[in-house]
Formats: structure tokens, C-alpha cells, sequence
């Protein structure tokens, strides 16, 4: 078959779905890139403030990618209009078909699967439902890029075909996000704020606002620097030190980290370095607040007279 000739290919419902294998890819000018990121940050700006039920604090602002829009057209195939690309677990890639409405339709359908969200669980309990939502929304992501056609048929039907890449995600597992007040856990890069979206302090063009305490009582207590609006704990974890100093529990009967010494934390490896930081940061990362043992305490004393 000559690329670009359409063939007939089952969709796997009984119809026939109608495909070039090469389909004509249309550049995303500049106003669609405009939509796509306006959409996105829109959505994003949105959900960190509190609009669906629960704020993100480490939300960053989306920007576009010449890379991963050419992964994008590298991906777009007509056959991904049959089937979508619904792998609850690929955070990376989003497909949508829509017959009217150019990408916009598209978008807007990816956002509407909000309505399977469950703030207090920070995920859906049917991830294909709104796998899509996940992806715009997961605050690892900084940048995307999209290809575009209007080459491709299902059941004898045109439609628009738009496949987004989306990176750069240091943690594709759920929650997508981190809970609290916007912006406090903004960290590398991206520590400044701007109307919820974690940001870059660029002084020609924004207003560098730093939402950052360094403390939490008895939890975490740290200084600011304000060029940077980066947190220097003495005692807490997280950007904003104002995360618990202890190890996540990953097993019922048995403490990872209780063989780490000190010099294991000071590997040469600078890769071992970083997976000890994140799976032992008691060990490698932090100090626990002395207050902070007894307000566990008190925590679970309270619990057990309500019980």
C-alpha cells in the first residue's frame, strides 16, 4: 500500500474505521499553540486554586516543546482514532478525536473528565475514565507539545485527530499532585508563583511573588531566600519544610531503611544519592522537629478516646 492511501481497518466493534497509516500532518500555527497552552494552564491555575475540590501546592506552568511536538507527529497515526490511547498508566500521552470543533472540542473533552475525580482520594477510582484529566493536570508536567490532522475516518466519518507528549514528570505515579496552599511547594527552577501556576522569577516579564513560610509548628522550621525563594530546613522536609521528617512507609513488616548508614547517604553514586534522599529521607535528607514525635502522640491519643 502506497502511504498516505486509506485502507480499511477493523475498529474491533464490528465497523469499519476508515485510516490513512501516513495521514497529512497540519502544523499547529501559532494561535492553536496559543489554545493548547491557554487551556492548559487555565485548567491547571484553576485546579491548584480550589476550583475541583482540592488545591495543589507544586502546579507548574506548561510551556511549549518543538521536541515533544515532533514526538507527537511521529505518534499521530489514524489508527489511534479507533481505539484512543487509554492506558490508565501512561501519563505521557494524551488522543483525542473529535468530528467538529477543531482541537479545541478536544481539550474541552479531556477537562470534562473531571467529573470522575475524587479530590479527597487525589485520583479516580476507574483511572481510564479520566486518564486523560490525570495527565493535564499532573503537576510534574512543564512542558507539551501536540500534532494535529484531518485526514483520518472513522466509520466513514471525518475527524480531527490530536495526540499531545507531555514532560518533563519526575514521578509519573499518583497522586499527580501535592496538597496545600498554591505555590508552597513550587521547587528547582519553577520556585516563584504566579496566580497559583508554579514559575520561573524572570524580572522582565512577571512579578517574582514567593508564597513560601519555611515553617510548620512543630513539623518544620527553615530560612528563605528571597532571590531564590528556596527553603534551607533545619528541621521538616519538602520545599516549603513543611512535610513530617520520616520515611514512607512501603512495607508492613519490614523498614527498608534501617540498614542505611550515614556514609551509604554519601555514595559516590550521585543516582544512589537521590533514590536514598526520597525513599530515606530520615536517614539522608532531613531532621525531625523534636515536637514532632509527641504531636504524632497526641494525634493518635485523640483518636483512640474518639474511638
Amino acid at each position: 500500500m502506497e502511504p498516505g492511501n486509506p485502507e480499511d481497518i477493523p475498529d474491533g466493534s464490528g465497523a469499519v474505521l476508515v485510516a490513512s497509516v501516513y495521514p497529512e500532518v497540519f502544523c499547529l500555527d501559532a494561535r492553536a499553540i496559543e489554545t493548547v497552552l491557554v487551556t492548559h494552564n487555565t485548567f491547571r491555575r484553576n485546579f491548584a486554586n480550589g476550583v475541583y475540590g482540592t488545591n495543589a501546592a507544586n502546579m507548574k506552568e506548561m510551556v511549549w516543546s518543538r521536541t515533544l511536538q515532533l514526538q507527537a507527529e511521529q505518534a499521530l497515526d489514524c489508527s489511534l482514532a479507533g481505539s484512543l490511547h487509554t492506558d490508565p498508566y501512561d501519563i505521557y500521552t494524551n488522543v483525542g478525536v473529535s468530528e467538529r470543533g477543531y482541537i479545541s472540542n478536544i481539550l474541552d473533552s479531556w477537562m470534562s473528565e473531571k467529573q470522575h475525580f475524587i479530590p479527597q482520594l487525589q485520583t479516580c477510582i476507574r483511572l481510564h475514565k479520566c486518564k486523560r484529566f490525570l495527565t493535564m493536570i499532573h503537576a510534574g508536567h512543564h512542558e507539551v507539545g501536540c500534532a494535529h490532522t484531518r485526514q483520518c475516518r472513522v466509520r466513514n466519518v471525518r475527524v480531527n485527530l490530536l495526540v499531545c507528549k507531555y514532560g518533563i514528570s519526575e514521578d509519573p505515579i499518583v497522586p499527580a499532585f501535592k496538597t496545600g496552599a498554591p505555590c508552597t511547594k513550587c521547587d528547582g527552577t519553577m520556585s516563584f508563583c504566579e496566580n497559583g501556576l508554579c514559575v520561573p522569577c524572570l524580572q522582565t516579564d512577571r512579578n517574582c511573588d514567593c508564597r513560601k513560610t519555611c515553617y510548620r509548628e512543630s513539623i518544620g522550621d527553615g530560612s528563605l531566600d528571597n532571590n531564590t525563594c528556596t527553603c534551607t530546613c533545619a528541621y521538616g522536609l519538602g520545599p516549603n519544610c513543611d512535610e513530617d521528617c520520616v520515611n514512607p512507609e512501603m512495607y508492613v513488616d519490614w523498614d527498608i531503611c534501617s540498614e542505611v548508614r550515614e556514609q551509604d547517604c554519601q555514595s559516590d553514586s550521585l543516582e544512589e544519592r537521590e533514590i536514598l534522599r526520597k525513599m530515606c529521607p530520615a536517614q539522608c535528607a532531613c531532621r525531625r522537629h523534636p515536637e514532632a514525635s509527641m504531636r504524632h502522640n497526641d494525634a493518635g491519643l485523640s483518636a483512640n478516646h474518639r474511638a
